[in-house]
């Protein structure tokens, strides 16, 4: 018992810390987002998308899975995590060289030769998520998550900055690359100052064949996922341009908005409790099952009112010039809800080791999405965005049938809590549309979203009085809530 309160402890104070950074910094990003909007052309972003497409794969460079797979051990020596830092830092160097080789290439791709030097720029981050991999990684072990969301505040914060003061100064483009590369410095001097261990030596003798083959399977796993995600922005920028990617891009960034900035503080709680229960079958079940209804819960509730008043909301927040970005958020929002169901089945590859196993499934299925993505350009930006929406939303249940067959997981459970709060919420949002398009009718945008919130908030309502298993996962997410108050 004694236990179990000590673990409870320790993930409710580290998500507590996590969830209060990770709001401060969705905050921070809103403002970047209605700021840079205004500073910079759809142009501007589209060619940062054409680049960071193909080689924003330094995200995944950050780790290759070594840092997930010094989380997941149950045991790891400080000869291991030597390695594992070495390993990242040379391996991020290497893909570094690689960009840079070939930029020449990537500005042909798109017909644009200004990437070339801005492919260049940015490779560098290659590098910084390389090194900053296992600083990361040591501080969500050990669950001092509130120093790790600090760090990633002020590293945003000053990202931000950078990224303002450039486009005040009329750099267009280079604006972004500059927040891009600025914010991943910071993480990485902040990381380094903060964690109290320093990286010896290369140590040969060190055991490290189980971390490798963990971590390597997951990356070839996160590879692929990259593609699937990331093949779009590619067709549309090699196709159509520049400006039609980026109105696309940063529908897919609104969309990105919370998925990130909640999946993100909510696997870095989940992965190290869920592994340290990997071998208890009722408590893995039960806090999978509360992680996985509260982050449903929380992004349905964005996405269904954010899908519903995407028009005034664009402008309000972005300005008119974007409102092309509004019917391809709406399509995918699809995408994010069933993106946002299938992160419980993602907790239970890595927790219980099954990274393996999530390579197959990846090279299984991403591939074919990919197709679909290719087969849906042929109606232009609205096909891809369908195209993805629809592969998305097969993901999950196909995830879930997979899981049934090479785990214990509780796979039936997950997708009955899933499609209700998928289903609930849905009806939510239908009613947050309704209300102020076909019964109200008022002028202006701030009053379009006043009657959309207070037709969302009559319907969800109405369903936690009718509904009870609907009220049981209101109530996992309310004690959950008292939970990180303790």
């Amino acid at each position: 018992m004694g236990k179990e309160r000590g673990l409870g402890a320790s993930a409710s104070r580290g998500a507590a810390f996590t969830m209060g950074g990770q709001l401060t910094r969705v905050l921070i990003q809103l403002l970047g987002v209605a700021v840079l909007a205004r500073l910079l052309s759809p142009g501007d972003y589209g060619l940062i998308a054409m680049v960071l497409a193909i080689i924003g794969v330094g995200e995944l460079v950050r780790d290759f899975g070594l840092s997930s797979a010094s989380i997941q051990a149950k045991t790891l020596t400080s000869d291991q995590r030597d390695n594992l830092f070495w390993i990242s830092t040379g391996l991020g160097t290497f893909f570094a060289a690689l960009v840079i080789a070939f930029s020449p290439l990537i500005a042909a791709l798109y017909g644009e030769p200004k990437l070339q030097i801005l492919s260049i720029a940015l490779s560098s981050t290659f590098i910084l998520n390389g090194m900053s991999a296992q600083f990361r990684a040591g501080l969500t072990r050990t669950l001092k998550l509130g120093t790790l969301s600090l760090i990633e505040i002020v590293a945003q914060a000053l990202g931000l900055g950078v990224g303002i003061l450039m486009a005040l100064l009329g750099t267009g483009y280079w604006a972004l690359a500059g927040q891009q590369i600025g914010q991943g410095l910071t993480l990485l001097v902040g990381m380094a100052v903060f964690s109290r261990w320093r990286p010896g030596r290369y140590h040969r003798a060190a055991p490290m064949r189980g971390l490798m083959s963990f971590g390597l399977n997951l990356f070839a796993s996160q590879l692929l996922v990259y593609a699937s995600r990331n093949v779009d922005s590619v067709i549309i920028g090699a196709r159509l341009g520049a400006e039609p990617l980026g109105l696309y891009n940063r529908a897919f960034q609104l969309l990105l908005l919370p998925l990130n900035q909640i999946n993100a503080p909510a696997s870095r709680v989940a992965l190290p409790v869920l592994s340290r229960l990997q071998d208890e079958a009722s408590r893995y079940r039960d806090y999978l099952i509360a992680g996985q209804t509260v982050v449903l819960q929380v992004v349905m509730a964005v996405f269904s009112v954010g899908c519903a008043l995407a028009d005034p909301l664009v402008r309000l927040v972005l300005g008119d010039q974007w409102s092309g970005s509004v019917p391809l958020f709406q399509i995918l929002c699809v995408a994010g809800t069933f993106q946002a169901a299938g992160y419980a089945t993602y907790w239970v590859f890595l927790s219980k080791g099954l990274t393996k196993s999530q390579l197959s499934f990846s090279l299984a299925t991403r591939p074919a999405l990919i197709g679909l993505i290719l087969v849906g350009s042929v109606w232009g930006v609205t096909g891809v965005a369908w195209a993805y929406s629809l592969g998305t939303m097969a993901l999950w249940p196909i995830g879930l049938l997979w899981l049934a067959r090479v785990s214990d997981a509780p796979v039936r459970d997950m997708f009955i809590t899933g499609l209700r709060t998928i289903v609930g919420f849905g009806l939510a949002g239908l009613a947050c549309f309704a209300v102020p398009y076909l019964f109200i009718r008022p002028n202006g945008d701030v009053l379009t979203i006043f009657w959309g919130a207070a037709g969302w908030l009559a319907c969800w309502l109405i369903q936690l009085l009718i509904w009870p298993a609907f009220r049981r996962n209101a109530l996992i997410v309310i004690q959950t809530l008292k939970f990180l108050r303790m």
